[in-house]
């Protein structure tokens, strides 16, 4: 797995909620930049483009003191991985699994 450095992980924000949420959740895809619903374990995910401030050419200008989330996002982690290739199928990080 190799970062193709596309700064999509840093463009994307990913907000989950209860499924019970039903309210909540057409609030959220009412919003401005909202880009896809995804369900996945258990919980629905609502997908915002929201460029990070810290993101400079694609490339994180606080990487060495980035907080956990930023560790989290993407492919990063294991926890997360799946829901990323949900979210975000064409991200360089997965095209050669």
């Amino acid at each position: 797995m190799t970062c193709k450095k596309c700064g999509l992980c840093c463009k994307l924000l990913q907000i989950p909620f209860n499924p019970k949420q039903k309210q909540q959740i057409k609030l959220a895809e009412m919003k401005v930049n909202y880009l896809k619903t995804i369900k996945h374990m258990g919980f629905v995910y609502v997908i915002f483009l929201s460029e990070c401030k810290y993101l400079e050419n694609n490339l994180c200008t606080i990487n060495k003191t980035k907080p956990l989330i930023c560790s989290t996002q993407g492919g990063n982690s294991g926890v997360y991985s799946n829901l990323w290739k949900k979210i975000n199928p064409e991200c360089g990080y997965f095209q050669n699994q």
